[in-house]
């Protein structure tokens, strides 16, 4: 089971949130930045939306190994 939580920071706020207790007490290392790239697919009609599926290509940018591809398949009962 995984749990997925996202946020959306103003840039200005950024350097003052990653310092907050509840975010510092709790980290396991140096946060670092990852540059994500996502694509979805439906079809023309889109059936997986209507059906409560998304199907998402996601590309993790270049590291040492490579670029790093991820399909994911997620149902509204997720």
């Amino acid at each position: 089971m995984e749990t997925e939580l996202k946020l959306s920071i103003a840039q200005p706020d950024l350097a003052r949130i990653s310092q907050h207790p509840l975010l510092t007490e709790h980290a396991r290392a140096t946060p670092r930045e990852h540059r994500l790239t996502d694509t979805y697919y439906d079809t023309p009609r889109l059936e997986l939306w209507r059906h409560g599926v998304t199907l998402r290509v996601r590309e993790e940018g270049a590291s040492k190994e490579g670029v790093k591809w991820i399909q994911t398949v997620k149902t509204a009962s997720a």
